[in-house]
């Protein structure tokens, strides 16, 4: 269990669990790697349009600018993701782009236009007016057509925009010059019939100068009304264009009768009126006056854009486009403009009541005179305006233009290879590291000697390296390996540590034991044996493992007769005692006995260790698991001290914690611990250098 995590600790769980590691993190960049090479490529080409606002510089352009001059950005890279827009595209293809967007021939053009949608995206750069137009493809070529398709669409259809929105004026303004074309030819024949008729006829100088101030009365009138008859028009093509771009119907407002709106009509006509007034009554148009009344019904016409967007029923995206704000602007205007109409169509009652105080004649002669000349400066403002919106017509170019055609990418923008397995890498890395970090917290097995004198607070007395791989335990005597050998080295540290746990006493009877099986206890009782023989001791080896021996196998010796005969009294010392060289000596375990506990808690089993104590310098006993029976327990009471054997990566500390326990309630003495079987290589600190050292040493020597 992984409680305080250091650099060190965590380079070793990371080469302990090297494997796992690997495991996991090919378990994450193998499957992310297939996906990566199996996603077919996908590639992204550009076009970009700029905005540009028109040059046209004709007097017309005041009012019937289009839709797009007043920030058309935000509206215009909506239109270029709208469905209609796509079906157009869809339409202007040709087959052999049609079939690679539809292979198997089966799509609609509506399903068509959803595929090119999905695949649009259009940016704008900020504080530009450049928009780019992105589409993404399977296929280079395809994306750059579509994209360069796209474009040129969004151009043709601001164009045709830009000229529908004047067709409605233009008819409006031809029919009304074919009109006063007759008109006038009418009212030259009346006016040549009147002379014919009388040709001494002649008016006098002050008829003529209020005819002329009548005159220029019904000319500004028709003016006037022409001016809102072809704002009319425009109205009528912007309330369609939003009604078709948003659903949104908007009420006419001539039509509204809202107190505050009735309210600044009153007061724009009468402002009017005193304005037309003081016009025509010959005084100075720049008068400070008039100068005033001008700004009075600027205001006037503010006050009542507001009145109106108040009662407008569109949405806030609406109201915020400027469709919607010219739409508003048109509608002021224009009840302006109907105002004016009102005012001069009632001065010009007024003054034709005036003339009919002149004789019959004269007033049939001035009628026919300021018919005419009515007729003649409305024919020839017409004709103005008709030429006006020609040139219009004919120069309107598209507000749109594309400044970098889209060209077929080199590479694809996705899958992103590198970068895929980088990550894919990455979190495999973090998912094997995590995983390793997760089966070391579960895993209890000490690891390190740190994790015994930390935990239970044993003394280590020796680390055990791993020794060969063979099972054969005759292959692992230290016997083999050379006297400058590691192995050699720990199992003569064990010696010495065991004889300075304890200097005043020496410690003669060892009781060799382990918590579970498979952790080494025989071969640290032989090879222990084998080192106190080498200095000289006379050291004795009792194999006290009945149920399991394994002594007589690394000595090639037989198991009977043993130490379960002599203590069934069915032999003597001199029949089980056997020797390996002049100082060292062994007792195989003899037959299983049916009651071994009972052979080992005898009274002839305590006189044999004593008689055995006395008559040699080290006497090593092999005992069973310590957690598996209970003939351990029996032995650690009768010997001097206990030695328990942990291995590492396997015995877990609970384990070690209950074999200390059971020992020292049976009155044993457990001396310490011997961590074996430990993968020195894979340390890091003193055990790592000592390694090292030891086997460098080994080579020279060697």
């Amino acid at each position: 269990m992984v409680e305080e995590l250091t650099l060190a600790e965590f380079l070793r769980i990371m080469r302990g669990r090297k494997w796992l590691v690997t495991c996991l993190t090919l378990l994450v960049l193998i499957p992310a790697g297939i996906i990566t090479f199996m996603l077919p490529p996908v590639y992204e080409a550009e076009a970009v349009i700029a905005y540009r606002k028109p040059g046209e510089a004709v007097v017309v352009e005041s009012f019937i600018e289009g839709v797009y001059s007043k920030s058309p950005i935000p509206n215009l890279m909506e239109e270029i993701k709208t469905k209609s827009l796509a079906r157009e595209v869809v339409l202007s293809l040709p087959d052999t782009i049609i079939k690679k967007l539809d292979p198997k021939g089966k799509a609609s053009v509506e399903d068509l236009a959803d595929a090119i949608r999905k695949n649009i995206n259009v940016k704008n750069i900020r504080g530009t007016s450049i928009i780019k137009i992105i589409y993404r493809a399977n296929d280079p070529a395809l994306c750059a057509f579509i994209a360069n398709k796209i474009a040129e669409t969004v151009i043709k259809r601001n164009l045709e925009a830009k000229r529908e929105e004047i067709k409605g004026i233009k008819e409006f303004v031809e029919h009304q010059l074919e009109l006063y074309a007759k008109k006038l030819e009418e009212s030259e024949k009346e006016l040549m019939d009147f002379y014919k008729k009388h040709p001494d006829f002649s008016y006098d100088t002050v008829g003529l100068v209020k005819d002329k101030i009548l005159e220029e009365l019904e000319i500004l009138y028709y003016n006037t009304y022409t001016e809102r008859r072809m704002k009319e028009e425009k109205l009528t093509y912007l309330r369609e264009k939003l009604k078709e771009e948003k659903g949104t119907v908007i009420p006419d407002v001539s039509k509204l009768s809202i107190d505050e709106i009735e309210s600044i009509r009153a007061k724009l006509i009468s402002l009017e009126r005193e304005y037309i007034n003081l016009v025509v009554s010959g005084k100075d148009g720049n008068s400070p006056r008039a100068k005033e009344l001008e700004h009075q019904i600027e205001e006037l016409k503010a006050q009542l854009r507001k009145e109106i967007e108040k009662v407008e029923p569109v949405d806030p995206f609406v109201r915020l486009s400027t469709l919607f704000q010219e739409v508003i602007d048109l509608e002021t205007e224009i009840e302006a403009l109907r105002a004016k109409e009102k005012v001069l169509s009632g001065l010009i009652r007024m003054k034709e009541k005036k003339r009919e105080q002149l004789p019959e004649i004269q007033m049939e002669f001035a009628r026919l005179l300021r018919r005419n000349r009515v007729n003649e400066k409305v024919y020839t403002f017409l004709l103005e305006k008709s030429e006006e919106l020609r040139i219009t017509e004919a120069g309107k170019v598209a507000d749109i233009k594309v400044i970098d055609p889209a060209t077929p990418p080199k590479n694809p923008i996705k899958p992103k290879k590198k970068r895929n397995l980088a990550v894919a890498l990455v979190l495999g890395l973090l998912f094997g590291i995590g995983g390793a970090l997760m089966v070391e917290a579960l895993d209890t097995s000490v690891k390190s000697p740190d994790d015994i004198e930390k935990r239970l607070s044993l003394p280590v007395l020796a680390v055990i390296p791993v020794i060969g791989k063979e099972d054969d335990i005759k292959t692992k005597l230290i016997k083999k390996f050379s006297s400058r050998s590691t192995p050699v080295e720990a199992y003569r540290s064990l010696r010495t540590n065991i004889s300075f746990s304890s200097p005043e006493k020496k410690r003669k009877i060892l009781l060799i034991t382990s918590p579970g099986p498979g952790e080494g206890k025989t071969l640290t009782s032989i090879n222990l044996a084998l080192t106190y023989a080498e200095l000289g001791e006379r050291t004795l080896l009792i194999d006290g493992d009945i149920r399991k021996p394994m002594v007589h196998r690394a000595f090639d010796g037989k198991k009977e007769p043993g130490l379960s005969e002599y203590l069934a009294g069915k032999a003597d010392i001199k029949d089980i005692l056997r020797k390996d060289n002049d100082n060292l000596f062994y007792i195989t375990s003899g037959t299983l006995p049916p009651n071994p506990p009972g052979l080992l808690e005898s009274e002839r089993m305590k006189r044999f260790l004593q008689d055995m104590g006395k008559k040699y310098d080290v006497v090593i006993i092999d005992s069973p698991p310590v957690l598996a029976f209970t003939d351990t327990p029996i032995l650690a009471g009768e010997v001097d001290a206990t030695i328990i054997v942990a291995r590492a990566n396997f015995t877990s500390v609970q384990a070690l914690e209950d074999a200390r326990e059971l020992i020292e309630h049976a009155g044993g003495n457990v001396l310490g611990v011997v961590f074996n079987m430990f993968d020195i290589r894979k340390s890091y600190g003193y055990y790592h250098y000592y390694y090292y050292y030891s086997y460098h040493e080994e080579e020279k020597g060697g």
